[in-house]
C-alpha cells in the first residue's frame, strides 16, 4: 500500500478479530513511532507494548472502569459503544495489542508539552504504518484522562517517574468494518480557507 493510500484510508477501528499479531509486525509499528521527529531530537518517548494478551488488556480495562466508578465518572457512552461495536469492553475494544506511549515526567514544564506533541507525531506514524500492514487502530484517550495509574501499573511502568501520553489499540479489523461502522463527514466541514 502506498503512503497516500494508507493515510487517506485509515479509520479508527473499534472491532477487532481475535487473531494474534506477529511480533515482527508490532516491531515495525514501534520502529515507525520511534522514527518520528521529536523536540530537539530528545527521543524521550518509550513504547510499552502488550502483545497478543487480551486477558491483560481486559484487566487494565477493568481497573480503569473501577477507577471511573470511584470518581463518579461512569459514562452511559460506554454501554452504548459496547452495543454499537458488539464488544464486551469499550475501553480498548478487546484489541489483542495495545501500545502505550510513555515519557519521564521530568521537572521542565516545556518538556511536558513537547512530550505530548512528540507522542502525537509518533502516533500518526504508527497509525499509518498499521494501516499499510492491514491492521486496524484506535487511539484511546480515556486510558490517559484520570486513569494514568491503572495503565501504568498494568504495563509495569514507574508511575512516580513516568507519565502516560497515549494508548493505541491495535488488531486486525473485522470484515466489513468500514462499511458497517465508519461514517465520514465531507472535507468542506473541516476546512476554512482564509
Amino acid at each position: 500500500m502506498q503512503t497516500k493510500e494508507a493515510i487517506l484510508s485509515r479509520r479508527s477501528c473499534r472491532k477487532f478479530q481475535t487473531k494474534d499479531i506477529p511480533k515482527e509486525i508490532i516491531e515495525e509499528l514501534i520502529l515507525a513511532g520511534r522514527s518520528a521527529p521529536t523536540a530537539m531530537n530528545m527521543q524521550e518517548i518509550k513504547f510499552y507494548t502488550i502483545v497478543n494478551n487480551i486477558k491483560k488488556v481486559k484487566e487494565i480495562s477493568a481497573k480503569i472502569m473501577e477507577n471511573r466508578e470511584k470518581l463518579g465518572k461512569g459514562g452511559s457512552w460506554i454501554e452504548e459503544y459496547k452495543k454499537k461495536y458488539d464488544v464486551e469492553e469499550a475501553i480498548f475494544y478487546e484489541a489483542p495489542c495495545i501500545i502505550c506511549l510513555v515519557a519521564d515526567k521530568g521537572t521542565d514544564e516545556r518538556a511536558k508539552t513537547w512530550h505530548s506533541m512528540d507522542a502525537g507525531i509518533a502516533c500518526g506514524n504508527i497509525l499509518t504504518m498499521a494501516t499499510s500492514l492491514g491492521l486496524g487502530t484506535v487511539p484511546i484517550g480515556i486510558a490517559n484522562f484520570l486513569n494514568q495509574e491503572a495503565v501504568l501499573d498494568g504495563i509495569g511502568a514507574d508511575k512516580e517517574k513516568e507519565h502516560l501520553l497515549l494508548v493505541i489499540s491495535v488488531g486486525y479489523p473485522v470484515e466489513g468494518y468500514k462499511e458497517k461502522y465508519v461514517h465520514e463527514k465531507p472535507l468542506t466541514s473541516y476546512v476554512k480557507y482564509i
